[in-house]
């Protein structure tokens, strides 16, 4: 089989054409919705994730390969499901890379109604209604609280957050 996507980013040609395969997987088309590969979620992983996202690299290397390794005629749904069961990590550089070029595609975002981000202008002399209406005033009433941060934290604290 020859490979659609060239090597770059840290994968070869066929890791793509495994991820895309996957990617199907995860984000299938439903109702009006467009599949992973009918918006190029690679391209996008490419283009737009990976270069702020190296750290998915290796986890979406090792998903390629475990989809490779099951061979082209087992359905992707069961090497994803497997994939969760044996190295969830990969699991989750595939789903974050994959997610975030399907929804940061513009056809994906029309579909669900979603613009982008979006500036609203408003007036700095104006009191806010929070700050008039008494939804402020029970904080008010109870007055400062603080809370000491320790001075360190374990690798393992700082993970929970």
């Amino acid at each position: 089989m020859t490979a659609r996507f060239t090597d770059g980013d840290g994968l070869k040609g066929e890791q793509w054409d495994a991820i895309e395969r996957l990617g199907d997987a995860v984000i299938p088309a439903f109702d009006e919705m467009p599949s992973a590969s009918a918006v190029n979620a690679v391209t996008g992983v490419r283009r737009m994730v990976l270069p702020v996202r190296r750290d998915l690299v290796p986890g979406l290397a090792r998903a390629a390969d475990f989809a490779l390794a099951a061979g082209a005629d087992r359905p992707a749904e069961e090497i994803v499901s497997a994939l969760i069961q044996s190295d969830s990590e990969a699991f989750d550089s595939l789903f974050r890379a994959v997610a975030g070029a399907y929804y940061a595609d513009p056809r994906v975002r029309d579909l669900l109604g979603y613009p982008g981000q979006v500036a609203h202008s408003y007036d700095l002399s104006l009191t806010p209604e929070y700050v008039t209406n008494g939804w402020l005033d029970r904080v008010l009433a109870r007055g400062p609280r603080y809370r000491a941060v320790p001075e360190t934290q374990t690798a393992e604290s700082k993970e929970g957050l």
